[in-house]
């Protein structure tokens, strides 16, 4: 016993018990009179008592309805009524509980034994549950005694009370409730189609827009194929551009001796002569005589051919020429020659 009772312990909790609130959960959701599915889903059901018509809706004598099922009501004198006060604890074995209770009750041979019940009200956590209890040799004396165009197979019995009323099982209440399971099935039928097409609306944009990005991605690849020659061609004329920078800057900071040479010929007046001439890259020395240095550094300052002119040297004046010997720095002035994009 403690074997089967360990296959079902989970963490020391016992999953029957789960299992027992999960099936009254779902019973009371479907089956209870006062839920919502049975208020709008459940049958009307057409009674008959002392010669007059009734219906009943979830255990509640109602005006009038749509009516498949038939019923007769036993009278009092063919019951036995019972109210049995419960915790609501009970409810979810309830039907073991009052099953154990028709046998300690029931005046009658268990297989002649029929009963009912139905939860009358719940107060301060306990439960009252009106009981029914009679015999099914009883009923028979009963319909057998009433005018019935029908047999017994085709009806349903109830008993009525000041309070609620009661369906006594193992009559023709099996039809109406294979036609309830029915509508039931179809209503959560429905409730899960809407909450597929539901998220189905919720994933087709989503659907769509990976659609359309795989697209995107796939008319990108392909632009970007198609380019790859323009780009590798861009790229080369981008490195070629860059090396005629680098060549013409190289270019403009040399300058053509001759050239050089020719300007300072113009520049110098007839009383100064050169005796030494360095060109090196971005710089020109000059050495020479000339009656008035100053002069002369003035007029070289003067060229616009030159961005810089200094003398590193002080000016020396030489004894038998009386002339005065000078060294200049030359910077040429170094225009770069724009490069075509």
């Amino acid at each position: 016993m403690s074997a089967v009772n360990n296959k079902w312990s989970f963490l020391g909790y016992d999953l029957r018990n789960v299992f027992r609130s999960v099936r009254s959960a779902l019973g009371e959701l479907c089956h209870s009179p006062q839920s919502l599915l049975a208020r709008n889903l459940a049958e009307t059901v057409r009674v008959y008592e002392a010669g007059q018509t009734h219906f009943i809706l979830n255990n509640k004598v109602v005006t009038s309805g749509p009516a498949h099922s038939e019923a007769l009501v036993l009278p009092d004198d063919q019951c036995l009524c019972k109210t049995i006060t419960l915790p609501e604890s009970a409810e979810d074995d309830l039907e073991n509980f009052l099953s154990l209770e028709v046998r300690a009750s029931s005046p009658f041979a268990e297989e002649d034994t029929r009963f009912g019940w139905c939860i009358i009200d719940r107060k301060a956590g306990m439960l009252n549950v009106l009981l029914v209890i009679t015999s099914n040799l009883l009923v028979h004396r009963f319909v057998q005694s009433q005018d019935l165009e029908r047999d017994l197979n085709n009806y349903e019995v109830w008993y009525r009370s000041d309070v609620a009323c009661v369906e006594i099982f193992g009559y023709a209440e099996d039809e109406r409730r294979v036609r309830y399971t029915r509508r039931l099935k179809r209503f959560f039928l429905l409730c899960g189609s809407m909450l597929a097409l539901l998220f189905l609306l919720g994933w087709l944009p989503v659907v769509f827009k990976q659609a359309e990005m795989q697209k995107v991605a796939q008319q990108y690849e392909q632009v970007r194929q198609a380019a790859q020659p323009a780009v590798q061609l861009r790229e080369a004329l981008g490195k070629k551009r860059e090396i005629a920078s680098q060549v013409s800057t190289v270019n403009a900071q040399r300058y053509d001796v001759i050239n050089e040479l020719e300007r300072l010929a113009v520049l110098l007046p007839d009383n100064a002569f050169l005796t030494s001439v360095d060109m090196r890259e971005g710089l020109i020395r000059i050495e020479g005589l000339a009656d008035n240095a100053s002069s002369l550094m003035q007029l070289l300052l003067a060229e616009p051919s030159y961005s810089k002119v200094v003398s590193p040297a002080a000016f020396r004046k030489e004894g038998r020429s009386g002339r005065e010997r000078f060294v200049f720095d030359l910077t040429p002035q170094i225009v770069a020659p724009e490069v075509l994009e």
